[in-house]
């Protein structure tokens, strides 16, 4: 459970709580005259838990975050090299996103969770608790700027 060495994770260890994102689906269709876009993705969430606790909370505050406003942050101010190493110094995403906010950014229109039932979770090999959470993210946007 612990390592003699606490600045790694010893190899074939579980790693959790975590969560993997993976998107799903993307659609354009038409929303405004003058060529404005509405772009719709679908992006899916894996949870994975130690408890059942653990992974409730963390499908709550995701359900929750239906009608936020997440802003778009330009590749220019990217604060991650092609190996996402920081380019310098540090940096902080509150900070960064805070200078956004105004503008036209992505909105999370939809959000669903589900829960793998006990019967199914018991068919892992290891006990872990999992749950699913399906974004649905619009973007207004002008494709030829």
């Amino acid at each position: 459970m612990f390592s003699s060495h606490p600045s790694y994770i010893e190899p074939y260890d579980q790693v959790i709580p975590a969560i993997f994102f993976n998107t799903a689906k993307f659609q354009n269709k038409g929303f405004a005259f003058g060529g404005m876009e509405e772009t719709t993705t679908t992006i899916t969430a894996t949870v994975m838990s130690e408890d059942s606790y653990m992974l409730d909370g963390a499908l709550s505050i995701f359900v929750d975050s239906r009608n936020e406003l997440i802003p778009v942050i330009p590749m220019s101010e990217n604060p991650l090299n092609e190996f996402n190493d920081l380019k310098s110094g540090y940096y902080c995403y509150e900070n960064l996103s805070s200078k956004h906010k105004k503008c036209n950014g992505l909105y999370i229109n939809d959000v669903t969770t589900s829960k793998l039932t006990d019967r199914a979770r018991k068919s892992l090999s290891n006990d872990i608790f999992v749950g699913f959470i399906d974004f649905e993210i619009q973007h207004h946007r002008f494709r030829h700027q």
